[in-house]
């Protein structure tokens, strides 16, 4: 308390001074916790005069890890982490203050600012960037491909931000080839170049460099579709714009795209309203009916083309592919592989443990038992065939359960090192595209594994379908689970009719609707 009340009668600089001081005569034992506390230093002031930067510059120096190379890269990062643009303008006004030369790694670091500072207003608004903000994006850049002849991928990133504001936005294409001679660039680099050629009219440009984000499973950052939207706001004729937003709905449905907030949704309402489009917010029931306009969701099933598909690819790439051979025994998997091949097919695959710990871990084998078994009493009330799938040390669960679970069920054991994910989804497979799982497991894994993005989205689509997540067993030993809906949860048209869902701040998923007659 007497330290507070000491810096609080002391100005911001002299306390700077009074730290530095103190930290010269009795040094940190970890060079973390000083480095955090010098990092806690920025949070506490948010404006910096000049001789306070000096000081906390010097302070950064003084850790052997930070050097007059890393250090401004440093200080801009935590700016930005921390989403204190003002504050990293105000370190820059001081470096430029005091002539200091801007390293590879803090030009990278100011050009994320830039973007950053400038991003809502460009991309979301329209707007144009100030003049004296773009002739420092591309002077700046000019040095450095003066200066560096070959750039890594996270200045190309940065550089890709800044570049995209400016009216030479289309430099970014070729630093994006130059990304793809090392990797993969990432999903905002794309997203900052397919926003600038929408803002810029070069809409065929944007929907191609879409596809390839689609291809490389990058995430689309939703300034893309607030440019696509400002787009069309400057299309001539009312027709043509009702015609192009429906493409957008048409991507969002076929790459079965979920908008990630309300932002795009309103922006959406704000043009239909220009183009006289019924637009509303809606809801939706559980039995999949738009209480706006009382059209029922379409269920998305699998044809039989497409499962065999599905099935064949997981097999091979995913299961008993070299992808799991890492981490699953491929001698296993061939066990597992002859054992199912010999069983009848199963009506539902559960996952033992999965279920089991639902409850939590800090229970008894008798508890986590009892979940297993009350499932499995479930289902074969219901003349459904089980097949739990689980670990070894399951043996050793409570003998009156696991008796019940044996007696009432199919079950496959792996090896306690093993993954259970492949089993369940070869079984599942090989049972026919009606087979329940039950699982909270996402598998998020085997579907990124999966190159080819339409299977992708038939893998998550079946998922979401066949897929029984446990919420709880009641004191009578009833299962309540959350079943899969009775609608897809994608983009999609009901007579004139389009349904886009989106989440909110709370990650639930709403709904607008709106009605479009046009060709689609």
């Amino acid at each position: 308390m007497l330290l507070k009340n000491v810096y609080k009668s002391i100005s911001q600089t002299s306390r700077l001074m009074y730290n530095y001081s103190v930290r010269k005569r009795r040094p940190f034992q970890s060079k973390l916790v000083h480095r955090n506390a010098l990092l806690d230093e920025l949070e506490i002031n948010k404006e910096k005069l000049p001789s306070e930067w000096k000081i906390i510059r010097q302070e950064f120096l003084n850790d052997n890890k930070i050097t007059e190379n890393s250090v401004d890269a440093v200080i801009l990062g935590h700016c930005i982490s921390k989403n204190n643009y003002s504050l990293g303008s105000s370190y820059i006004n001081f470096l430029n203050k005091e002539n200091i030369k801007f390293t590879l790694a803090a030009s990278g670091k100011y050009f994320k600012l830039l973007y950053f500072i400038n991003k809502e207003d460009r991309f979301v608004s329209g707007n144009s960037i100030k003049k004296d903000q773009e002739q420092f994006i591309l002077k700046k850049f000019g040095e450095i491909r003066q200066q560096h002849k070959i750039l890594d991928s996270i200045t190309l990133e940065g550089s890709i931000g800044a570049l995209s504001l400016t009216h030479e936005w289309k430099k970014c294409l070729d630093l994006l080839n130059e990304i793809k001679v090392t990797t993969t660039p990432n999903g905002n680099a794309y997203s900052n170049i397919v926003s600038a050629a929408f803002l810029n009219n070069e809409e065929s440009l944007g929907w191609s460099l879409l596809q390839e984000m689609i291809l490389y499973n990058r995430n689309i950052d939703e300034i893309v579709y607030f440019a696509y939207i400002n787009y069309l706001k400057k299309l001539k004729t009312g027709k043509n714009r009702i015609s192009q937003l429906e493409k957008l709905f048409v991507f969002l449905e076929e790459n079965d795209i979920v908008l990630n907030s309300s932002g795009v949704p309103l922006k959406i309402a704000e043009l239909g309203k220009e183009l006289d489009l019924e637009t509303m917010s809606t809801r939706v029931t559980n039995k999949g009916m738009c209480t706006g306009c009382n059209n029922y969701l379409k269920k998305f099933r699998l044809t039989d083309e497409e499962f065999a598909e599905l099935k064949n690819t997981l097999f091979k790439n995913v299961i008993i592919g070299k992808d799991i051979f890492s981490k699953t025994d491929p001698k296993e998997v061939g066990r597992f592989k002859e054992f199912v091949d010999k069983q009848e097919e199963f009506d539902v695959v559960l996952d033992g443990l999965n279920v089991a710990y639902s409850a939590g871990t800090g229970h008894s084998t008798q508890v986590l038992s009892g979940l297993v078994a009350s499932l499995v009493s479930h289902f074969v009330h219901q003349d459904k065939k089980v097949l739990v799938v689980g670990r070894y040390h399951m043996n050793q669960w409570h003998k009156e359960n696991w008796n019940y679970i044996t007696q009432n069920s199919t079950v496959f054991l792996t090896k306690n090192i093993s993954q259970d994910d492949p089993y369940l989804l070869y079984c599942a497979l090989n049972s026919g595209k009606d087979t329940i799982i039950v699982t909270r497991d996402l598998m998020r894994g085997h579907k990124f594994l999966l190159k080819d993005p339409k299977l992708r989205i038939l893998f998550n689509k079946w998922l979401s379908q066949r897929q029984y997540q446990l919420m709880k067993v009641t004191g009578p030993g009833k299962p309540i689970f959350r079943y899969p809906p009775a609608f897809t949860l994608n983009a999609q048209k009901i007579g004139d009719n389009w349904h886009i869902p989106f989440k909110d701040m709370s990650e639930q998923i709403n709904w607008m609707c709106i009605k479009c007659q046009t060709l689609y």
